[in-house]
């Protein structure tokens, strides 16, 4: 019943991803759906997920049949620490590249107009930009 106009859904585990061998919600399959049939059967305005725990940073979206927009999981993980290099790693739903360098990830939400604009980034070290994309309303 909420009527927020952005809704962030946080994982400790990335929620989209299918194909690597990690921790992920698709190890748990039901409770994946599960997540995929609420979002579907309560609507909630512009959600985007995020997560972390792989050493690495990405971007990825999934079109769910029952969702009226498309469904956003920005994964940052690695300020301290991350791969050092990183090889082939399918991910269906990504978009971009893998970003295998110390980061950092950002939400920007521009309150100003009559729709809020969200802005997701991933930066790192001396200013350094990896991913900027504006999301779709």
């Amino acid at each position: 019943n909420s009527e927020a106009e952005v809704h962030i859904i946080a994982s400790s585990v990335q929620v989209l991803s299918e194909e690597h061998g990690y921790e992920k919600w698709a190890n748990l399959p039901r409770s994946r759906q599960r997540l995929f049939d609420l979002l579907e059967r309560t609507q909630p305005y512009r959600t985007i997920l995020l997560s972390g725990d792989r050493h690495i940073s990405e971007l990825a979206r999934i079109d769910l049949e029952g969702l009226d927009y498309p469904l956003f999981e920005l994964t940052s993980s690695g300020l301290t620490h991350t791969w050092g290099s990183v090889g082939e790693e399918p991910n269906k739903y990504r978009q971009g590249n893998i970003i295998a360098k110390l980061a950092y990830g950002l939400i920007k939400i521009d309150w100003s107009g009559p729709e809020p604009k969200i802005q997701l980034e991933v930066n790192g070290l001396e200013n350094a930009n990896y991913l900027d994309i504006d999301l779709p309303l």
